[in-house]
């Protein structure tokens, strides 16, 4: 086996392409092989779906018979071998034509090898071509079935903007990933990213799990702006949310309310304006009562107390404030659309005012980059943003509906520069139309079925025979899908504590120096 040969075309069709391989050759699901083809100088691309054994004894059930024999003889104590193993037996590789390569130029296939062509491993210079598609985001290198090449890959920077999903099971590696886009993005300087934290996870790496976190980034001092109620070390900022800023839509994030319930809501607001709230955590129901009633009618005062003890409950949350003055909103904004990372950590809030505190953020950076678009105000020299969700599917599940602040993002968002990144392990509880605008995947191991399915389909390559790849992928490998690339590339994601060592250099800079006219 020279040049890294290890078989030959066999089969079958401009969809699925087979070859034979010898008895010995460790072939992987997942695996990058290349069939050159002599007669056109087309080097074919293949992705290894299934592998098989193989022999050549025409004998009916030659292989079982085999087997008995050598069973029986190493119970006797005798040895038992196979005559001419590397003729007699091999094995078949299943798999999808990804393209071939001409001139260093990746093409789509629209043919087939000629018969019998060469099946030979990747090497670095023929998948080079690769470096064209990277993007300025690097998060991995190409995974080829289990070993890699040294050829960096990611995504494109301007594509957060454009929503980004990240699937994966508990342990599978969702978490390193972030923190290591994260860090490209702090490296880069040209982006905003804002990461909802409700673990507590990517700040310090977490209590006692000895990881890195996003302090640790030689870029933090500059790159990353931390708000948080906890106590924490090293540099953040306190979480604070005026209550005037919240609006109903918001509040419809954390409880329910009848018919009559909600037209008294929306009574509050059209008399009080921005101070609707406020209004309601007074708890005057006389005033209440005297300023919404038109005419001979009027709300009756069981209605306004279910409003003023939800409104009460929302003043008890220690994230929101009275005083409008100490809003975090507008630092975290401006951060954003000047490239820099916010990480708001909500690790120590109940779910109600975690997820009452993301909307109403979410809803201030779209609102707020809209209207620049709208405006024209320097729209153009805004950093373009990607809003990331953890624990995803709480708030874009089927069953939560389709008119919340998040829905609104990915369906306005790409318009005015921010992306959704949707980080879930259940992706089969989210709408298959949100899954749809999601441009690109992070897809790491899914172990249930449902959740590979749905993946697949909603996937902007197809990857419908990727299951098994997907189910078998070990921690830190993903699969990448996006328009911007010429196949769903197979990745082993960077450790982010190894990830830290790299980057160690740009204490003072990011890599690529940021023209000083750039916002």
């Amino acid at each position: 086996m020279d040049n890294g040969f290890i078989g030959r075309l066999v089969g079958k069709s401009t969809t699925e392409l087979w070859f034979r391989s010898f008895h010995t050759t460790a072939l992987a699901i997942g695996g990058i092989v290349m069939a050159v083809d002599e007669q056109t100088g087309r080097t074919y691309l293949m992705r290894i779906t299934d592998v098989t054994y193989g022999h050549e004894s025409t004998e009916a059930n030659w292989a079982e018979k085999a087997a008995g024999r050598m069973m029986e003889e190493e119970i006797a104590g005798r040895g038992y071998r196979i005559h001419d193993p590397d003729r007699r037996l091999y094995k078949l590789a299943r798999c999808s034509p990804l393209g071939f390569v001409a001139d260093g130029a990746f093409h789509r296939p629209r043919s087939i090898p000629a018969h019998f062509s060469r099946v030979i491993q990747p090497d670095r210079e023929t998948m080079a071509f690769l470096k064209e598609y990277s993007g300025d985001l690097t998060v991995g290198v190409l995974r080829c079935g289990e070993s890699t090449l040294d050829i960096p890959l990611g995504i494109d920077g301007a594509s957060l903007a454009q929503h980004v999903g990240v699937f994966a099971t508990t342990g599978m590696g969702k978490s390193n990933l972030v923190k290591v886009l994260a860090a490209a993005v702090m490296k880069n300087g040209r982006y905003g990213l804002l990461i909802f934290d409700p673990h507590g996870e990517y700040y310090d790496g977490g209590k006692g799990s000895g990881r890195k976190g996003l302090r640790h980034h030689p870029l933090a001092d500059k790159r990353l702006f931390t708000y948080t109620r906890r106590k924490v070390e090293g540099k953040h900022y306190p979480l604070a949310v005026p209550a005037a800023q919240i609006e109903i839509e918001d509040v419809m994030q954390i409880f329910s309310f009848s018919q009559a319930q909600n037209e008294a809501l929306h009574a509050v607001r059209a008399r009080y304006r921005e101070a609707w709230l406020p209004k309601l955590i007074e708890g005057d129901i006389e005033s209440l009562t005297a300023d919404l009633k038109v005419g001979n009618s009027s709300f009756q005062e069981m209605t306004l107390g279910v409003l003023i003890r939800r409104a009460e409950r929302i003043n008890s949350f220690a994230s929101i404030i009275k005083d409008d003055s100490i809003s975090t909103l507008g630092d975290i904004i401006t951060k954003l659309q000047h490239g820099y990372t916010v990480l708001v950590d909500t690790a120590n809030l109940s779910q109600a005012e975690e997820t009452l505190v993301t909307s109403v953020i979410t809803r201030a950076v779209l609102h707020d980059y809209r209207r620049r678009y709208q405006s024209g105000a320097d729209f153009e020299r805004l950093a373009p943003c990607l809003i990331l969700l953890e624990e995803a599917q709480r708030v874009l599940s089927a069953s939560a509906g389709d008119s919340n602040i998040f829905h609104q993002t990915v369906r306005e968002g790409r318009k005015f520069k921010v992306g959704l990144g949707v980080v879930t392990q259940q992706p089969k509880l989210l709408s298959e139309e949100l899954l749809s605008q999601l441009n690109s995947m992070f897809i790491l191991g899914l172990a249930d079925e449902r959740d590979r399915t749905i993946v697949r389909g909603s996937a902007k390559q197809d990857i419908s025979a990727l299951g098994t790849e997907i189910q078998t992928l070990s921690a830190g490998e993903a699969l990448l899908t996006s328009p911007s690339t010429p196949f769903a590339l197979p990745l082993t994601i960077f450790l982010y504590e190894e990830y830290l060592k790299a980057v160690g250099s740009a204490r003072t800079s990011p890599s690529a120096p940021i023209p000083d006219d750039f916002f």
